[in-house]
């Protein structure tokens, strides 16, 4: 019963998530219609557009909150089948050595303790194979974000970037499958690893371009040098907790004026920087 409600709870979640990644699309399209577009009148009307991007921004951020509510249930439903199983795991082993020290005891019945020992070993080793096919699921999941959410990587990682408090950031992830919870994860996590080094976090959202794998951190041409200074040290500590490679460079975007085209993988500022949040690799 435990397992079939945990089930039911495990899939209501997916569902939820699943919406939820709809919700930020439609956000983050709206955004991009009242900006670049004559949406509902946008151009003509100075308040119309302010309208539409506050609602789409609204709409943006209950999406991205329910999202990420949805993962972290669907993790820890995922965390409280895997107990289960490895209880039951338990029990039918402690089954399976009742039943074969009752065989040692009784020799006049040893037939039928051993057809019962058998029984509960096959039954433990089924519940082990479900076990293993969970903690393979989790695994595959390989969420970047529990590298930030390790208390002594997080200690570091904020340590290393609060000499640059101030900084100006921001943050950009793969518009990808609705499915793929993951970078929307780590993006947050990314935004409060900085807000509790004092940085400032101006921006943060899908790219309406495509992308690659991995992160980058990127900075513009006319980059004041402490504006550079934070940007190695940034990648230096995302190296440290395991994100990015250590003979990693902030890359230099073309420096041009923001559009439709470039406004996403563009500085937010010149003196700020931007954190690209790609597929995992």
């Amino acid at each position: 019963m435990l397992t079939s409600s945990l089930e039911s709870s495990l899939a209501f979640w997916e569902v939820v998530e699943y919406i939820a990644g709809r919700v930020v699309i439609v956000g983050a399209a709206g955004e991009g219609l009242g900006e670049f577009t004559n949406f509902l009148g946008a151009k003509r009307c100075h308040e119309r557009k302010d309208l539409i991007l506050k609602v789409s921004t609204i709409i943006l951020i209950v999406g991205l909150a329910v999202e990420l509510w949805g993962l972290v249930r669907t993790n820890e439903l995922s965390g409280q089948l895997i107990a289960d199983s490895i209880r039951k795991a338990g029990n039918a082993k402690i089954s399976a050595d009742s039943a074969a020290d009752a065989a040692a005891r009784a020799r006049t019945s040893a037939q039928e303790a051993s057809l019962e020992a058998g029984k509960a070993i096959r039954g433990a080793a089924a519940i082990e194979k479900e076990e293993a096919l969970l903690r393979g699921q989790l695994l595959k999941q390989g969420l970047r974000a529990h590298l930030l959410q390790d208390r002594k990587r997080r200690t570091v990682f904020v340590s290393r970037l609060r000499q640059f408090s101030g900084q100006a950031v921001a943050i950009r992830y793969c518009p990808g499958p609705t499915s793929d919870n993951e970078m929307t994860f780590l993006s947050l996590n990314l935004m409060g690893a900085f807000s509790a080094a004092s940085w400032n976090v101006v921006d943060i959202g899908p790219t309406l371009l495509g992308c690659s794998t991995g992160m980058f951190v990127a900075i513009d041409p006319k980059a004041a040098n402490s504006t550079e200074k934070a940007a190695r040290a940034l990648v230096k500590a995302l190296a440290e907790i395991g994100l990015m490679s250590p003979s990693t460079l902030p890359l230099v975007t073309s420096g041009a004026p923001s559009d439709a085209r470039t406004k996403y993988l563009e500085t937010p500022s010149v003196d700020g920087i931007l954190v690209g949040v790609q597929a995992h690799p």
